[in-house]
């Protein structure tokens, strides 16, 4: 069985049960629905991700704050990196199908090539937006990012979490 039984445990609590009825309900008692909580997850991610933007915003906002600009600057500029990220990463998976039927290893070379040029525009687009020196623009984006990383994986997982108790 993949759940333990917890019905002779007098320490757990009601929600804790109700959350394991709703998990077997959702994946079920043996896992073999998983399949479609996982699927009920990724339908959840552009969501999620949209609700984040303005999280990446106010991270950019607190990195910038001695810039003297509105969070509507940033939140534009938001806007702007996921869209090229989203749009990046749809031809970055497109050019990975149509590789992958001629060689594994090209396939990995040429995506690995085009996520670092995608890191690469990002960087040069932060040093053009916020204009400051090489040096404090890739401290600043790899702290960004670092925080940025942090607030997806909360995300995900609150994401995780409502996906399990919604019906």
């Amino acid at each position: 069985h993949t759940f333990l039984q917890f019905d002779d445990d007098e320490h757990e609590t009601g929600f804790g049960r109700w959350l394991e009825r709703r998990a077997r309900e959702k994946v079920g008692p043996t896992g073999d629905r998983g399949d479609l909580f996982l699927k009920a997850i990724i339908q959840n991610l552009a969501p999620m991700v949209l609700c984040c933007i303005p999280l990446f915003a106010l991270v950019l906002k607190i990195l910038y704050v001695f810039k003297r600009r509105y969070y509507v600057e940033h939140l534009v500029f938001a806007l702007h990196t996921h869209a090229f990220v989203f749009l990046s990463t749809l031809i970055i998976i497109g050019v990975g199908f149509l590789l992958a039927l001629k060689s594994t290893a090209l396939t990995a070379i040429a995506c690995t090539f085009l996520g670092l040029a995608v890191l690469i525009q990002l960087l040069v687009a932060i040093r053009c937006v916020y204009r400051q020196n090489w040096f404090a623009t890739v401290f600043k984006f790899a702290l960004g990012s670092l925080i940025y990383v942090v607030l997806l994986s909360i995300a995900f997982a609150v994401t995780a979490m409502v996906t399990l108790v919604l019906p």
